[in-house]
């Protein structure tokens, strides 16, 4: 039997050690306790604070209209007062335009004009006399600045 094999499958003494097969690691992991399922359900909120919740919501919502009908009373108050300074102011300004319209009817009016010349000493001229000015040959750019070159051309044209 010297060339016998080193172990068989089928002989019963084995040299080789024996298969095991190996099991798979479990994850680890732990449990920790709970609290047990509710078996009643919550209790309900009793009419009375439903009612006081009820109050403290109307309640607010009065207090927010209130706030806003203030408001718009101050506004609108406010708004009077200044359309009576408004109001005022033009007639005012009326009034003053009226004084003005009829001091300047008495101030322009030629009769009075001549009596206050006549009691300064002026007298009415005797004849008088028309003076024509020709054109200016002085010209002004687009800007509204005196031109020379413009106005040399003017004067050339007009032969002066």
């Amino acid at each position: 039997m010297g060339a016998a094999p080193a172990y068989s499958l089928y002989s019963t003494r084995s040299t080789a050690p024996a298969r095991t097969r190996q099991q798979p690691q479990k994850p680890s992991f732990q449990v920790l306790p709970g609290k047990a399922p509710r078996t009643q359900s919550a209790p309900l909120a009793s009419p009375a604070t439903f009612l006081i919740k009820l109050t403290v919501v109307v309640l607010v919502a009065l207090t927010c209209v209130a706030c806003v009908r203030l408001f718009l009373s101050s506004a609108t108050a406010e708004t009077a007062m200044e359309s009576q300074q408004l109001t005022a102011s033009i007639d005012e300004a009326r009034s003053n335009g009226a004084a003005l319209e009829v001091s300047l009817g008495s101030l322009t009016n030629p009769t009075r004009v001549r009596d206050q010349a006549k009691a300064l000493g002026m007298v009415a001229p005797e004849t008088t006399g028309v003076i024509t000015v020709e054109e200016d040959i002085v010209m002004c750019d687009q800007a509204g600045n005196l031109s020379l070159s413009s106005s040399v051309e003017a004067a050339h044209e007009r032969g002066v």
